[in-house]
């Protein structure tokens, strides 16, 4: 394939001063895009952008507060006054904080869903009225390995968790209106920091700037998916998904404590099912599989 172009397109990188955030800046710059190097540390956000124009490239500085809504409708008005569009968004901010569950206080949950899922939500809305109004747009939201599950990070998984459900219906949206906006979620692996676990995965493959490479495909016009995610790291990209295992049911039977007890090793099964593409698709499902436990439609 001929190199992916970005020339002509604008874009928002969160917490782009350093690590991920950094490369998926420099690398879209790299392919012509104009972008706003978004970062709480105004001195590493400037750093990135002299990186930037240093290599021929156009950017500029945000500090805007994207934890909060009139901070992503001004981030998001920056782009648009200074390149005239908003064509990317690329949502990589995001920030860690370890307690056990029944220790987690209050405002940690509060800081972590504000600067991992509403600030999806306060960038991306703005930017996507813009995307909308003139057919086209690409939203990369960042998610975790956290979504499976980790010890002592309660507040930061179910922050990730919720970017899928958010990404899945906007897609949805976008095929509804008949617009070309594309939004996906990675769950990227690259050591960053020393903490960071890759074992064994070699850590001299961990590297930003491979996880910055599903992101420049994702933030281009040859992009073909949306409403998925990505697991990337090191140089492994995979899609992480949601599925529903054919389960089991009891057909016309009312459903009791005691059956669901009896059968609780089909319905734990993860043997044949399907990846659902909506809500209305999932109905489906579980339809096809309480007819066929019936032998007869029950609507």
């Amino acid at each position: 394939m001929a190199e992916l172009s970005l020339r002509g397109r604008a874009a928002v990188v969160t917490g782009a001063g350093r690590g991920i955030g950094r490369a998926h800046a420099l690398l879209l710059a790299s392919r012509g895009a104009a972008v706003v190097v978004n970062d709480i540390d105004a001195a590493a956000a400037g750093s990135v952008v002299d990186e930037i124009v240093a290599a021929g490239g156009q950017a500029l500085v945000s500090t805007h507060d994207i934890a909060s809504e009139t901070g992503g409708e001004d981030l998001v008005a920056a782009v648009i006054a200074e390149f005239g569009s908003a064509d990317i968004v690329v949502h990589n901010a995001g920030v860690v904080e370890h307690a056990p569950f029944g220790q987690v206080p209050a405002d940690q949950l509060t800081r972590l869903l504000a600067v991992h899922f509403c600030a999806a939500y306060y960038v991306g809305q703005p930017a996507w009225r813009w995307m909308a109004a003139n057919g086209r747009g690409r939203i990369v939201l960042t998610s975790s390995a956290g979504i499976f599950g980790d010890a002592r990070v309660p507040t930061y998984g179910g922050a990730k968790a919720g970017l899928l459900g958010l990404a899945a219906s906007m897609h949805l949206e976008t095929v509804q209106q008949g617009v070309d906006i594309k939004v996906n979620v990675i769950a990227p692996l690259a050591a960053t920091r020393p903490r960071v676990p890759t074992a064994p995965i070699p850590v001299e493959l961990a590297t930003p700037d491979n996880v910055a490479a599903l992101v420049g495909y994702l933030a281009s016009d040859e992009c073909a998916v949306g409403g998925q995610c990505f697991r990337v790291g090191a140089t492994f990209v995979g899609r992480i998904y949601l599925g529903v295992a054919d389960g089991w049911s009891s057909g016309g039977t009312p459903l009791t404590p005691e059956s669901v007890a009896d059968h609780i090793d089909e319905i734990t099964s993860t043997a044949g099912g399907v990846v659902p593409t909506s809500s209305a698709d999932l109905l489906v499902h579980m339809n096809s599989r309480i007819t066929a436990a019936a032998g007869d439609s029950v609507g």
